[in-house]
């Protein structure tokens, strides 16, 4: 849960593309849940997974996140 006086947006994704899982959901509320990625192709490699937070007015000060992944190994 962030606090910016503005939006707040977290992306999940990767190098490249950070929007690859998730893009723009809403950072000013706990406890948010996702489903299945959109994204669902198989990924070749060890890949970091990384989430972004984007304050409209740049003038958060609290806040914090945990991305939990859960992934199937064939």
């Amino acid at each position: 849960m962030f606090n910016d006086s503005g939006t707040d947006l977290i992306d999940i994704g990767v190098d490249g593309t950070p929007e690859r899982f998730v893009a723009d959901i809403d950072g000013s509320s706990a406890g948010i849940a996702l489903k299945a990625s959109a994204d669902e192709a198989a990924l070749g490699a060890e890949t970091v997974v990384k989430g972004v937070f984007t304050g409209q007015n740049a003038n958060a000060n609290a806040g914090a996140m945990t991305i939990t992944a859960l992934y199937i190994v064939p």
